[in-house]
């Protein structure tokens, strides 16, 4: 594909993701804010029902206290008159107040009047058989322990809900004692609820709370209202969004589910906004690709496709002299001026390449024989120590004969004068044979040594780290077999183990191992008995981290060999026999347990390693 249909091309591609990340962005935008709005809106609907429903419930509560502040129902209730009733609790009253019910109970528990209103026939009927069970002796709704008492709001029955007002009945100066209950009450009927959504504009429903046919909907949104939420805002596909609550009863215990309908209108205008949005960036991109597209044809690729034909033919040039030594002829064009120094740079950057490649050809060569090497002291190493420990051994325990010979031996010298060893005379052996014993044993040490930091260093295999392992007994193991070593180096060993420290994750040998390689080098780096070694445990809480910290009183590591510690052998014992590997297999092992190890020193003064381990059951973002 030629280079100006690519350019074009990939230019219209950019502008088309631009314009989709733009639409998807403002999308993004104005939807949430056109829902948070709506939120907000219906989230007011709601409330503007609850405010209705309120207002009627205090209405209703305002006339019963009427009602049962008056000396003709103090009387009434208290010795039933049939000319109250006809004057009083007729079809007109009931019409009148706005009430469906009117119930007398006196202070005995009986009930003395109770009829509901039917609006459609406009006719007194008995009341709800559901609300009976409402009026039983103790009946919190008939039940009023002091004359300023009472008790309003919603009540549920089987036939219907029910808004509810009941007052303690009082003389008409609102004195005692109490004679009964008056209660009023309101129907909550499909009907009732339609004048109230008309009255208000806005459409709502009443479902109670234990509905056996709820719809889904409520039933989701009581679900979520069990978990704590107050209102729930439910979009619908129908173009509407819904917000859902719940109402308490007169006992405080959920009684209704409210749900306020409306149209998403604000929705509607969001998507005509994204719409007209959309289509001028479209009309943007499209001009600004085609103003662009002209301008790079102009102004871009005409210099480059010159440029780039005399580059062709320079480096043709270069391809005919076969040699990164040849070089590309400048020529006039600012660009490909820019160009051919570019390519003259890289044709030397090649030639200094080909000189180091074969240097580094022969470094590999080298490489390659250092991994053998390595290879070779992995499967040797194990022919090595077996017989070398024997030595060991052979030589502690011909040591051990020779102290227990030694007297005899002398004992025999100074009675008889010299005497002959095999072919050799006593005087000539005695002071040769601890020292040669003392070689083997410098010898044979120094050999297993080697082989234990060469076996370490080239071990591929990193263990199992998952066992639970105390850091107290690693310590301890590892003291225990050093202690010989430890003796001779210093008489001041402090051991500070940690109260019952938490265990960490690994492999208990491997930090035995690591334990061992701190405590000898802080040992080595002593030069005097008194000089002590320090090794504490501890813990921290806070940061889920267990730490050991191996301190001496040594000679100290320079500033500038600190960092270097760890790096494969490097040493500064080198004329002591140190291989530089004892550090970095240490390093390596503490890494695999995914921990830290950490040194600080001053010359002459001594030096600290803490190797920090992350505690069984933490994080390793703890290890900060």
């Amino acid at each position: 594909m030629p280079l100006r249909r690519r350019l074009i091309l990939v230019v219209g591609l950019v502008m088309a993701l631009l314009i989709l990340a733009l639409i998807l962005a403002s999308k993004e935008i104005v939807l949430r804010h056109s829902s948070e709005v709506e939120a907000r809106v219906i989230e007011q609907h709601v409330q503007r029902v609850v405010d209705v429903l309120s207002l009627d419930i205090d209405f209703l509560d305002r006339i019963t206290s009427d009602w049962a502040t008056w000396d003709d129902a103090y009387r009434f209730v208290e010795t039933p008159d049939e000319e109250f009733v006809k004057s009083n609790l007729v079809v007109s009253t009931f019409r009148q107040l706005g009430v469906n019910l009117i119930v007398f109970v006196n202070s005995s528990g009986q009930i003395v009047f109770a009829k509901s209103y039917d609006p459609d026939g406009d006719d007194l009927q008995p009341m709800p058989e559901g609300f009976a069970s409402h009026l039983l002796p103790g009946s919190g709704l008939i039940t009023h322990p002091v004359p300023t008492s009472s008790r309003s709001g919603f009540l549920v029955i089987p036939e219907m809900p029910l808004l509810v007002s009941s007052r303690p009945i009082l003389t008409s100066a609102g004195a005692g004692p109490i004679r009964g209950t008056l209660i009023m009450a309101k129907f909550l009927d499909e009907k009732q609820v339609r004048r109230l959504s008309d009255k208000i504009h806005l459409s709502f429903t009443l479902c109670p709370w234990r509905h056996p046919h709820m719809p889904r909907e409520l039933q989701e949104a009581r679900a979520k209202i069990l978990e704590g939420s107050r209102l729930i805002v439910a979009p619908s596909d129908d173009g509407t969004i819904c917000g859902m609550t719940f109402l308490t009863d007169l006992y405080g215990r959920p009684a209704l589910m409210l749900s306020v309908r409306t149209e998403r209108e604000f929705h509607r205008q969001a998507m005509r906004s994204i719409q007209f949005i959309a289509g001028w960036l479209l009309f943007a991109v499209v001009v600004l690709t085609l103003t662009m597209a002209w301008l790079l044809d102009r102004h871009v690729i005409g210099g480059l496709s010159q440029a780039m034909a005399q580059l062709q033919g320079g480096i043709r040039d270069v391809t005919t002299a076969r040699s990164p030594k040849a070089r590309v002829r400048e020529h006039g064009s600012e660009e490909f001026s820019q160009l051919a120094d570019a390519i003259n740079d890289m044709l030397q950057a090649l030639d200094k390449a080909q000189t180091e490649a074969e240097q580094q050809r022969q470094a590999m060569i080298q490489a390659d024989k250092m991994v053998a090497l390595g290879t070779l002291v992995s499967g040797v190493s194990h022919e090595i120590s077996n017989p070398n420990s024997v030595i060991l051994l052979n030589a502690d325990a011909l040591q051990h004969w020779n102290e227990n010979l030694t007297p005899f031996l002398e004992e025999r010298y100074r009675r008889e004068g010299d005497f002959a060893i095999g072919n050799r005379r006593y005087s000539e052996l005695r002071d040769e044979i601890p020292k040669t014993l003392a070689g083997i044993e410098v010898g044979a040490r120094r050999i297993a040594s080697l082989v234990n930091d060469l076996k370490n260093f080239a071990r591929q295999d990193p263990g199992e780290f998952a066992a639970a392992v105390d850091v107290n007994g690693v310590v301890q193991s590892a003291l225990s077999l050093l202690q010989h070593q430890t003796r001779r180096a210093t008489r001041k060993l402090v051991v500070r183990l940690a109260d019952g420290p938490p265990p960490v994750r690994g492999n208990a040998q491997r930090l035995e191992q690591v334990v061992i390689n701190l405590v000898q080098n802080s040992c080595q780096a002593l030069s005097a008995c008194d000089q002590g070694v320090f090794v504490t445990t501890s813990s921290d809480a806070t940061t889920g981290c267990v730490k050991i910290e191996v301190r001496d009183e040594g000679r100290g590591i320079r500033p500038e060999d600190l960092p270097q510690i760890t790096n494969p052998f490097f040493t500064t014992r080198r004329t002591e026999g140190g291989t530089g590997l004892g550090l970095s297999v240490t390093a390596a092992i503490v890494k695999a347990h995914g921990g830290r190890l950490e040194f600080a020193s001053t010359l002459g003064k001594g030096t600290t390693a803490t190797l920090v381990l992350p505690a069984a059951g933490s994080t390793p973002a703890a290890m900060g």
